[in-house]
């Protein structure tokens, strides 16, 4: 509690409608390479392998291991609450 209240008085806590508290986490506070908005360089696989995989909804595994390794430490566990054909899955696994 005493850290929340030193956080908030610093102005770097975010409180949400329903209450609850969120750190603010400042760009050039966080650990890594930042992610851009706008990724250009990955084909999207959406329906192309539908008559293989039976999967019409498949998504490129370069891009689910970018947003993955983008967006978790090593060593975290991965939630795919979809699963499909479990593409987050292997993208995750691939990573370590």
């Amino acid at each position: 509690p005493a850290t929340l209240d030193e956080l908030d008085a610093k102005g770097d806590i975010f409180w949400s409608k329903n209450g609850n508290p969120r750190r603010k986490v400042y760009l050039d506070e966080s650990a890594g390479v930042s992610v851009q908005d706008i990724w250009m360089d990955y084909r999207d696989a959406h329906n192309q392998m539908v008559h293989v995989t039976g999967y019409p909804t498949e998504k490129n595994i370069n891009l689910l291991r970018r947003i993955v390794e983008a967006s978790s430490n090593p060593g975290d566990i991965v939630l795919d609450c979809f699963c499909g054909s479990g593409t987050a899955l292997v993208a995750a696994d691939m990573l370590e």
